[in-house]
């Protein structure tokens, strides 16, 4: 085991190294020498992170040398406790060494979902936690699920059927790859899907229910992602939808609006999908509605000529006709 000197030197050394850096950082963050804060926040944080590391083990492995050599030099070298230290000193060292790095490996998973290292660590440790993709969903309103399973490379299970109406609900919390069949449509890293079939032993899909985000996101990254997907639909000539308010008493139960849901609801042939946002974690007390929660974005698919529930949307531009 190192000598006293040696572990005072790690000690210091890291010591000095922590108050360099970060009057180092003070210096360019004042002179704005550095733009990309954010690009150097999660290095920055793991380099401080390390450092505060060494310093809490050599200091603990320094101050139990200092222990053990002050007792000596004090004359209590003949004491069976400080016997006892002198003889299993390195054995305690490695021993507490080990207890801290335990409790590292329950805290620093923990600091990492909490956002300690930033949002790109907590991202990835998510990530990890969650895998990688199983495969490849292709799937559409109008499916059969034969054909459903035969296009895709992900196991698709027999679901639940509903002897009482006849259709089959099938469900899967796995990472998988969506595809909206004979679409341009592709969202990778997706995390869920539920889709039911007809009625009557009718084994086509009538509707599907997809969580397309990767992970749950701050308001602010959920709302660019929506706007994204918004773009991919727009640019592969979906038409987007609309609820029209024609008469004074709908315009009236919905405060004065002529329309709503603009960019929410999108039309390719007879696929209607409509963008569904769900919060993931609880509401807090006087919190802004606009940027607070951690949301995914769900798509809503079903077949336009099978569904009233939608009679007042209507749809312009893209591929699609312009009204239903």
């Amino acid at each position: 085991m190192l000598t006293i000197r040696t572990w005072a030197f790690i000690f210091g050394g890291a010591l000095l190294a922590t108050m360099i850096l970060a009057s180092v950082g003070k210096v360019l963050e004042s002179s704005r020498t550095v733009d990309q804060r954010a690009a150097l926040q999660l290095p920055a944080m793991i380099v401080f992170f390390t450092l505060f590391l060494v310093m809490g083990f050599s200091g603990l492995a320094l101050m139990i040398r200092l222990l053990v050599a002050g007792q000596r030099w004090m004359g209590n070298e003949a004491h069976p406790f400080v016997r006892f230290l002198g003889a299993h000193e390195t054995g305690i060292i490695v021993g507490f060494f080990v207890v801290c790095l335990l409790g590292l490996a329950i805290a620093v998973p923990a600091a990492l979902s909490d956002g300690f290292f930033g949002r790109d660590a907590q991202v990835w440790l998510a990530r990890w936690f969650r895998g990688s993709s199983k495969g490849v969903l292709v799937a559409n309103v109008g499916m059969h699920l034969d054909e459903v399973r035969r296009r895709s490379t992900i196991t698709v299970p027999e679901g639940i059927h509903s002897t009482l109406t006849g259709d089959r609900t099938v469900v899967a919390e796995v990472v998988f790859d969506f595809e909206i069949a004979d679409t341009g449509m592709r969202f990778p890293e997706s995390r869920y899907y539920f889709m039911v079939t007809r009625k009557h032993g009718d084994l086509r899909l009538e509707s599907l229910n997809i969580g397309v985000s990767p992970e749950a996101l701050p308001r602010a990254e959920f709302d660019e992602f929506r706007r994204k997907a918004q773009e991919r639909f727009r640019a592969d000539g979906w038409a987007s939808g609309r609820f029209v308010y024609r008469t004074p008493e709908q315009q009236r139960l919905h405060g004065g609006l002529t329309s709503s849901g603009e960019g929410s609801f999108w039309l390719k042939g007879e696929t209607v999908v409509s963008f569904e946002p769900k919060r993931m974690d609880d509401e807090q007390k006087g919190e802004d509605p606009k940027t607070a929660g951690k949301w995914i974005l769900a798509l809503q698919l079903w077949d336009r000529a099978t569904s009233s529930t939608y009679e007042r949307l209507e749809f312009t531009g893209g591929a699609g006709p312009a009204r239903p």
